[in-house]
């Protein structure tokens, strides 16, 4: 490929100039650098400038769960900007193939005419322009007494051009040229051995033509010895002419001047572009540097460094900054020297992010950066953005600090908690009359309607990477690609079963009974009812990278910019007006379109009477969108919502909505989650959709507590750590100021009844339970228990009461020699009492007790009592037992 230089001469490289490339590899923006690799015929017409993607800083980024990521700082350009100037006037292309010119307009050679679009470089001679378009063809205007404005019909298949005082010269795919114009001093003689030929440039009267093999070939007008090339430019990799005068860059990085005087300062040194003008030369370095030299050298201009592209006129000179700025310098004899107002050479392209990215959601999110040129062209960069949970944990106490209680009490606060902010919810969607939250752990919490199910969120949702609310319906889109939906299914709603192709889907949109789903690749899938078209996707819906589902109508964002939509027009939802242009973002409501441009404004489409189009004025710095039934909300950077319509209690955002981070519309209801993770939602609640659950976004840690009671002041630490590590702590004092009045309590009666046989047996037993309660709070406490010399420990329950377990047991026997006997197991210990029954005897009833010491310890405090056991015998007359 060539392009024009700065000179209005053509510079290019042959094969070889790979090494020059990589030796210039410092110059961060080389692809705005003059050197262009050379094309054929089986390359041409398909002319792509491929544009370029900058991104500052590192390729991971690490931000905190809830700052959205903007990369502010990247860059998006659609490739080299041609400059071009000889005498008194200056062009330069834009990026989108448009031309701009300025200066001497004598013959009209600043007048750029319809015509020339898609232009991809230009040329200036003294009073006429040449345009080169994407097609090969040339574009020619301005003065045209010997028909130097009028291509021949041999200048086909053009790849390069370049302009004299008064004629041109064209280079052709095959390496061949094109003259035509003035022949004054043999300019339009093209020498025969200008063959294979890869860059061009021409002078006032004379030709150069830069062939494969780094030699130079020079014609036409030699008073000053401009076409006479020397011996030592050789391995050349760019040409320009000046004048009277001409110049070579060599693959060192050293400039040949040759014709006149002129010579080369030895500080012009690692030269990356030369152009040349009325008496003076002109050099880019490879670190954006400036040099010009000879007698009408016009001098330097006031910004002294980043330079990209530079062209020489008559006695001024034109360059383009690394920042997109054109400045200009030097003698200004015609026409105004600086550019017009508002010429930014250096525009920006359109950068698209391709995968989603969820503030909220730890770990690590891929971006895609797509850059579409002005030709066609595509560039791409990735950057990995790493979520990290950098907030420690909130602890939240109870009651006041420092807290005061008794001394027998251990100090707890049951209702401590910790909350992990960054484990709360992270995505927010609203449906006609429910809403979604989506939180960083995968799940989804659905409240509002739902006759039809649209809160029963399938059990299998567990790894949620996006949701969105439509009608009846709910949708998941799970981290394998999956969509799971959720809600009505009758006949009038379609079915809401995701097609086949729905897969490896990176983006979901539900709209009023209709769902879209975004691919990987850019593709759109529609699904669910079809009633006006709305699940038909255009052809040209492809290389999308955002989709929005109204009522009954779709709409996609295209990597260029570009918004096409479909479905439902009754509104003109579905036209698509022409400002619709440089779009970032686009969002749908019931029969109304919003898109928010890269310059952070807002345009809408479609229904307007419930005035859903009436912007606020001074809308801007927006960064996010959303639209419902009758209302519309626009997410400015600095975290404040803005809303518009005519229903005040929509448009009118809550008090506490601020430091926002996603906006959502319902139908009648708006929702905003906010930098500390809660949830607001404002506006219509028939349904229950304005009533955040409880709890939503909370996330409870566990916490962790130090210190105890040790004497009259003590300090407690609280500690609590989340999954990312982050630690947070909160201290209290609790003093300790009085003995609270002794607990009660009671030991559960347990009778004993013995049955005999007859005749009298010489031993019986029977086994009961041992069983005690009381008040012995706090709740959870431990508590020492010694019954008849056995020692026992176990916990109260939530009343404060206590059992025994069952494995407590006594046990009672009779013995023919011993008398009586009772044994009381706890656990693996036992206590034993006996004694003696002489009067038992048939039909005489015997009560006994046995009286056994209790000993129980709360806090520290020792209370006594004890535990009668009674035991009633009995026999009949025949002995047996009754």
């Amino acid at each position: 490929m060539k392009h024009t230089n700065c000179s209005g001469a053509v510079i290019g490289f042959f094969e070889v100039c790979v090494e020059i490339l990589s030796r210039l590899a410092s110059l961060v923006f080389l692809s705005f650098s003059l050197f262009t690799s050379p094309r054929t015929s089986a390359d041409h017409p398909a002319l792509t400038v491929l544009p370029e993607v900058v991104v500052l800083g590192n390729a991971v980024i690490t931000t905190d769960c809830y700052a959205v990521y903007s990369d502010v700082g990247a860059v998006a350009r659609n490739g080299v900007i041609p400059l071009a100037s000889k005498y008194y006037h200056n062009l330069v292309v834009l990026p989108d193939g448009s031309v701009t010119a300025w200066g001497y307009n004598n013959w009209g050679q600043t007048d750029v005419p319809a015509a020339a679009t898609n232009v991809v470089a230009v040329s200036a001679g003294a009073s006429h322009s040449l345009a080169l378009r994407a097609d090969g063809t040339i574009v020619g205007w301005g003065q045209n007494y010997y028909g130097q404005a009028t291509p021949p019909a041999s200048a086909t298949n053009v790849i390069a051009i370049a302009v004299g005082y008064a004629y041109s010269l064209a280079l052709r795919a095959d390496g061949t040229l094109v003259a035509w114009g003035w022949n004054f001093g043999g300019a339009t003689t093209v020498q025969p051995e200008a063959t294979n030929v890869v860059a061009i440039a021409a002078g006032d009267g004379h030709g150069l033509a830069l062939r494969a093999d780094g030699t130079v070939v020079g014609w036409g007008l030699n008073n000053a010895g401009q076409a006479t090339v020397p011996a030592e430019a050789t391995n050349v990799v760019a040409i320009a002419a000046g004048v009277e005068h001409s110049m070579a860059l060599r693959r060192d990085g050293k400039v040949i001047v040759w014709g006149g005087t002129m010579q080369t300062p030895p500080e012009v040194a690692n030269i990356v572009a030369i152009a040349g003008g009325h008496g003076f030369c002109m050099a880019l370095s490879a670190d954006g540097r400036l040099f010009s030299w000879g007698t009408n050298d016009p001098g330097s201009p006031s910004q002294p460094t980043d330079y990209i592209a530079i062209a020489a006129g008559k006695q001024h000179a034109v360059a383009l900054r690394k920042d997109g700025t054109i400045v200009a310098w030097g003698l200004n004899f015609y026409g105004p020297l600086a550019p017009p107002d508002g010429l930014v050479g250096n525009t920006r392209g359109r950068i698209v992010r391709r995968s989603a990215y969820h503030p909220g959601i730890l770990g690590a999110h891929r971006i895609y950066y797509t850059v579409a040129g002005a030709f066609g062209g595509a560039a791409t960069a990735t950057r990995t953005v790493v979520v990290r949970d950098t907030t420690p944990p909130t602890i939240t106490l109870n009651g006041d600090n420092p807290t005061i209680i008794a001394s027998t009490n251990d100090y707890v606060e049951a209702g401590a908690t910790a909350h992990d902010l960054c484990a709360g919810v992270a995505e927010i969607a609203g449906g006609f009359y429910h809403n979604l939250a989506l939180k960083s752990d995968g799940t989804v919490v659905a409240w509002g309607r739902n006759d039809q199910g649209q809160l029963n969120i399938p059990a299998d949702a567990s790894n949620t990477v996006a949701i969105s609310a439509g009608g009846p319906y709910s949708a998941s889109l799970q981290a394998d690609g999956r969509v799971l939906i959720n809600g009505y299914a009758g006949p009038m709603f379609g079915d809401p079963t995701p097609p086949a192709d729905a897969t490896n889907l990176v983006a979901i949109a539900a709209g009023g009974a209709h769902f879209l789903g975004l691919t990987a690749t850019g593709e759109v899938r529609a699904w669910g009812y079809n009633g006006l078209g709305q699940c038909n996707v255009p052809a040209d819906a492809g290389n999308a990278i955002a989709a929005a589902a109204g009522n009954s109508f779709s709409m996609a964002l295209r990597a260029d910019g570009t918004v096409i939509a479909w479905g439902d027009n009754g509104a003109g939802q579905a036209t698509v007006p022409a400002a619709a242009t440089d779009i970032m973002d686009i969002a749908a409501g019931e029969a109304v379109a919003l898109a928010l441009r890269a310059d952070g404004t807002v345009i809408g489409w479609g229904d307007n009477s419930s005035q859903q189009l009436n912007f606020p004025s001074g809308l801007s710095n927006v960064v996010a969108i959303a639209a419902g039934a009758r209302q519309g909300l626009a997410l400015r950077a600095d975290g404040s919502v803005v809303g518009w319509g005519s229903m005040a209690s929509l448009n009118t955002i809550p008090s506490n909505v601020t430091n926002a981070v996603a906006i959502a519309c319902g139908y009648f209801h708006n929702l905003a989650l906010l930098s500390n993770g809660q949830v607001v939602v404002w506006g219509a609640n028939d349904y229950g959709q304005a009533n955040v659950p409880a709890g939503l976004s909370d996330a409870i840690t566990n916490i962790t507590i130090s210190g105890s009671l040790t004497g009259a002041t003590n300090l407690i630490t609280y500690t609590a750590v989340d999954a990312a590590g982050n630690t947070g702590r909160v201290q209290r004092v609790v003093i300790v100021t009085s003995v609270p009045p002794p607990h009660s309590f009671t030991i559960l009666k347990q009778n004993a009844k013995v049955n005999f046989a007859r005749p009298l047996a010489d031993t019986a037993s029977v086994s009961g339970v041992i069983g005690l309660a009381g008040d012995f709070a706090p709740t959870g406490k431990v508590v020492a228990v010694n019954i008849g010399g056995v020692a026992l420990e176990f916990t109260l329950d939530a009343k404060g009461k206590a059992r025994l377990a069952g494995g407590t047991s006594f046990t009672m026997k009779k013995s023919k020699t011993a008398g009586w006997s009772v044994i009381i197991k706890l656990g693996k210990g036992s206590y034993s009492a006996s004694w003696t029954d002489d009067g038992l005897t048939n039909e005489t009833v015997s009560n006994k007790t046995v009286i056994l010491p209790v000993t129980v310890t709360v806090a520290g405090q020792t209370f006594n009592a004890s535990k009668q056991l009674l035991y009633r015998a009995t026999a009949n007359k025949g002995g047996s037992a009754r």
